[in-house]
């Protein structure tokens, strides 16, 4: 959740993990245990490859809560990137794996 404090926002998200699941729009009954996680993005590759690369400046994904499902822009200030790193180091590997899947 976005905290503000002394009128700055701050992106207050503990961690965040990037898995690819290949779920060929397959309804999922997702379940979270209480306390851990606050939910996933549904979102397809190629749209985050083409964000990253600058094609495109955002797209619409789906939000999944435990008690809530939502549709939402994604946008490049969506992705947990500390002060130090940039998107292409941190989720670097994530778009390889993308490009090579798509490419078989």
């Amino acid at each position: 959740m976005d905290k503000e404090k002394n009128g700055v926002l701050t992106k207050d998200r503990a961690f965040a993990n990037v898995y690819i699941l290949n779920i060929h729009d397959k309804e999922y009954n997702y379940n979270f245990t209480d306390g851990e996680v606050m939910g996933v993005a549904k979102m397809k590759a190629s749209l985050i490859l083409d964000l990253f690369e600058d094609k495109i400046n955002s797209f619409k994904g789906t939000i999944i809560r435990p008690n809530e499902t939502y549709e939402k822009e994604i946008t490049k200030e969506d992705f947990l990137v500390m002060k130090h790193e940039t998107l292409e180091e941190k989720y670097g590997y994530i778009l390889e794996a993308i490009k090579n899947k798509s490419s078989n």
